[in-house]
């Protein structure tokens, strides 16, 4: 090492800090899109990127032999398709006696918050907190009490400063535990939405793996909804979202989003089992449904890291979703959504004029293949990819950026390239270097989008390729 270098092999070190009581350096190091870390500085150290990510062996040297000999192991590694983990401190304090010593470290997206305990040798953690925001920083006061940084509104420029205190009695979870006792359903069929509930569709439906949807709302009583001038809703306190999934035909879950009365969302996960359906637990759970297919339940945090408030929180309800046809089973009738929602109250303002014109389904074939593909990656991708959101890089996959400005196109990816040669994030007339594709296609580790989904969409990656192919060179 040269004399200035202290240590080596990390790839993008989210907070350091040194543990006052012993003088030693600890460092939350965010790994590419396979492994978060912790990692025990000392001096002269390597600590493995770009040869490892966590202790998972990159092989992108002809020689390289992916041995750990040499390198420093990390503390801990979790694979687990979180964001992005964040180092904290090694808490001193006297307000919480069971977390001194420990080293507290936090997962931005999913507002969880950790306890790691190291004796040199082994190491074990514990989640202790579990925050709806977006976690960016801890800090730590004289008297070494801890503070969290969050990003609760979704803008980097505005936040929340909180501190960890000791738990007392913690709150009774009053949420209802059965589906037919929230009264978003039929009490005596829990299966059908209660009357209140208007069902709706959406243009171009968001992938979940091949399952079937049904869609409601349901708002307060006199309550109307803001339009906001990029079309997405801005629903009152009070309103709720209901979703049915079905796999091969079997109902295997509800998601309810609710917007409480201080203003925040939160989801609701509900398994179906027999004739009514169970609150999962809010650190979600995985099972096999039909056909052996992974089903996940998300926790009631993972939720908020799709459902971001850069997103607009709600996501498929907004005016170029719902503009098209909806028959309405209670009448038969089959009217425009917007008409008959702005019909019945439920807008505060007039429609705009014109309308944003539909999002184009993958299977319509009147679409044209750009229009189509635009659609795609504004429903599945842009969740993420746009400016304050989760994903990783600066793309932007909204519907209405033009591709010259979306960051793609002909762009050397930030975020690996998967081990293919000359990657670009899209690749003209070439899918087989795009990892706008590539990523779509990958089971595991690289996998888009990260949270929710183990199976490919065959029909979406053979679309965003006809895209990709459709376009000789870049704008």
């Amino acid at each position: 090492f040269l004399p200035e270098i202290y240590a080596l092999g990390l790839r993008n070190p989210w907070r350091w800090s040194f543990d006052r009581a012993s003088g030693d350096l600890w460092l939350g190091d965010v790994g590419q899109n396979a492994s978060e870390e912790i990692d025990f500085i000392e001096a002269g150290g390597h600590y493995g990127w770009d040869i490892f990510e966590g202790t998972i062996c990159r092989d992108n040297e002809p020689d390289n032999n992916c041995q750990l000999g040499g390198f420093e192991e990390p503390v801990v590694t979790y694979e687990d398709n979180r964001a992005a983990v964040v180092g904290g401190y090694v808490y001193r304090g006297a307000a919480v006696a069971g977390l001194s010593g420990t080293y507290v470290f936090a997962e931005f997206s999913t507002g969880q918050i950790f306890a790691l305990r190291f004796d040199g040798e082994t190491a074990s953690k514990q989640q202790i907190l579990d925050l709806s925001s977006q976690i960016a920083s801890f800090s730590e006061d004289a008297a070494g009490e801890l503070y969290v940084l969050d990003h609760a509104s979704g803008n980097a420029n505005a936040g929340t400063i909180r501190r960890i205190v000791g738990a007392g009695t913690p709150p009774v979870d009053t949420f209802p535990t059965l589906l037919s006792l929230t009264g978003c359903a039929d009490a005596t069929n829990p299966a059908l939405p209660s009357s209140g509930l208007v069902p709706y569709t959406v243009n171009h439906p968001l992938w979940s793996d091949g399952a079937e949807k049904d869609r409601f709302l349901g708002m307060p009583e006199g309550a109307t909804a803001t339009i906001l001038a990029d079309g997405d809703i801005d629903f009152p306190n009070g309103t709720v979202l209901r979703k049915d999934f079905r796999v091969q035909g079997d109902l295997v879950e509800t998601r309810l989003f609710m917007r409480h009365t201080d203003g925040e969302w939160a989801g609701y996960s509900y398994e179906w089992t027999g004739n009514d359906a169970v609150l999962v637990d809010p650190a979600g759970k995985t099972k096999q449904v039909a056909g052996g297919q992974q089903w996940t339940y998300p926790s009631r945090n993972g939720c908020l890291a799709c459902h971001s408030s850069a997103a607009g929180r709600t996501l498929g309800p907004e005016l170029a979703q719902l503009n098209g046809s909806f028959t309405y089973a209670a009448t038969g009738r089959t009217r425009n959504q917007l008409t008959t929602w702005q019909s019945i109250g439920l807008f505060a303002t007039a429609l705009p004029d014109p309308r944003p014109a539909p999002l184009a389904d993958v299977d319509d074939a009147a679409a044209s293949v750009e229009d189509k593909a635009r659609a795609y990656l504004h429903v599945n991708c842009s969740v993420c990819h746009r400016p304050g959101g989760l994903g990783a890089g600066n793309a932007d996959m909204r519907v209405a950026v033009p591709l010259a400005q979306m960051n793609l196109c002909g762009v050397t990816p930030t975020e690996g390239d998967l081990g293919v040669a000359g990657a670009q994030r899209f690749a003209p007339a070439d899918p087989a270097r795009s990892l706008v594709s590539l990523r779509m296609k990958a089971i595991g580790a690289g996998r888009m989008p990260k949270i929710g989904s183990v199976v490919q969409d065959t029909v979406g990656t053979g679309l965003i390729d006809d895209w990709i192919e459709s376009h000789a060179a870049c704008p």
